[in-house]
């Protein structure tokens, strides 16, 4: 039997086969003409590739007997109306194994990270100081500054020259702007302003109230604590260094301290009640 009439053959075996499976698959799907569309074209699918398969498999020579030359069975099947499936040729050279990939810098990969990590938390900070300066300059002025500018023009720093110079506010503020007219640590003035409460004892104690203490109990606080001092303690300083102190504040008329001392020793100092807030507050007075 020719290689021709052996194809023929087995695709005449697999349309029966396929009109079979077919009806069969129709039948399955019931009364519904879609369902029976849909299995029937399932159907075809399979056998169209099987079909295929057996013509590619004839025209490669794969399906005829040794002795039949492929290209003779391909005219064969062109003259009778078929149309062989073009033979498979080689496949494609396989790819390149892909070299391995270098083993990464893990420390380089940590210093990156962190890099980000702090370029990002910069970037953040910046943002909300952006923030802040922009809120602050919608806001108007603050009351720590209304008050220091009520300080400036009330009491005509300009006209006198002088200006207020900012003092650190630690609880030590006020010995720390008559230590600098007396050349003196905070510590220093502290010890100056017990030792001259204790000595006048009689003059002072009165000024206090219940939750100060004793009289004792509070010149301990002053001599070694980070508690505010005020006009007591500026009165003891004064009265011990006869020297006078001159307060300024929000108002027109300066507090006098001291007044009958000489005013050429004079220690000037500001008051804020809203420079921080903590709470009240002592600068420098000193002079352009």
């Amino acid at each position: 039997m020719s290689a021709l009439s052996g194809l023929q053959k087995e695709l005449k075996a697999l349309e029966s086969e396929r009109r079979a499976k077919v009806k069969k698959a129709k039948d399955t799907a019931g009364s519904n003409k879609k369902k029976q569309k849909e299995a029937a074209a399932a159907v075809d699918a399979v056998f169209d590739k099987k079909k295929v398969e057996i013509e590619a498999n004839y025209a490669a020579g794969s399906g005829a007997p040794s002795d039949q030359d492929p290209s003779n069975l391909v005219s064969a099947m062109s003259s009778a109306g078929i149309s062989p499936a073009t033979a498979p040729g080689p496949g494609p050279e396989p790819e390149p194994e892909p070299e391995p990939e270098p083993e990464p810098d893990l420390a380089a990969v940590k210093r990156e990270k962190a890099r980000l990590k702090k370029l990002k938390k910069k970037l953040k900070e910046q943002q909300e100081q952006a923030q802040i300066d922009s809120d602050m300059a919608n806001a108007g002025p603050s009351n720590r500054e209304v008050e220091s500018s009520a300080i400036v023009s009330e009491n005509k720093f300009e006209d006198n020259k002088l200006k207020i110079v900012e003092v650190e506010a630690d609880g030590h503020c006020l010995y720390r702007a008559i230590g600098h007219y007396l050349n003196k640590s905070h510590e220093q003035v502290r010890s100056l302003a017990a030792d001259f409460l204790t000595a006048d004892a009689d003059s002072f104690a009165p000024f206090l109230s219940e939750e100060d203490g004793t009289f004792e109990e509070y010149v301990s606080k002053v001599r070694s604590s980070a508690d505010w001092g005020g006009e007591l303690e500026l009165r003891a300083l004064s009265n011990g260094l006869k020297r006078r102190i001159t307060i300024y504040n929000s108002s027109k008329t300066p507090i006098l301290i001291g007044e009958e001392f000489s005013e050429a020793g004079e220690m000037k100092v500001s008051y804020h009640r809203y420079y921080y807030d903590l709470g009240e507050h002592y600068n420098i007075v000193g002079s352009k």
